[in-house]
């Protein structure tokens, strides 16, 4: 997987469902921070301990201060918390470099509205990733 400048990957729980865990995502967390950042997800294992359910969600395409913040409004969010999975919750750009199965659903606008992939419907439906 290409990599665009930084990338924080967020592990949902198997108990979540993909678009309750993405909406949760996206209502606890300040739009400014994916201002300019593009969406992807996927089910898909980090390692053999891993849980092939887990809903792995990645933003990147900003630099590391931008990058920092939206992480930090993660962890500070209990509601997030109580929904990320128990191995590894968030990954960064290396571990993300090795993942497959990842789609793109779209990219975050100036106002941090999502703009879907013109293919996207449902998540995980949108371009493969290495397009």
């Amino acid at each position: 997987m290409e990599i665009i400048r930084f990338a924080l990957g967020i592990r949902f729980a198997p108990v979540a469902q993909d678009d309750a865990a993405l909406e949760r995502l996206l209502q606890e967390v300040p739009k400014k921070r994916f201002n300019g950042m593009k969406l992807y997800a996927g089910h898909c294992a980090i390692d053999e301990k891993d849980d092939e359910r887990i809903l792995t969600v990645v933003t990147m395409g900003q630099g590391i201060k931008k990058t920092k913040a939206l992480y930090n409004s993660i962890i500070k969010s209990s509601a997030l918390n109580g929904m990320l999975a128990e191995h590894r919750p968030i990954i960064l750009t290396n571990a993300i470099a090795r993942l497959d199965g990842l789609e793109y659903c779209g990219e975050f606008n100036k106002n941090g509205e999502l703009i879907k992939a013109e293919t996207a419907g449902e998540i995980g439906q949108g371009a493969p990733i290495d397009q």
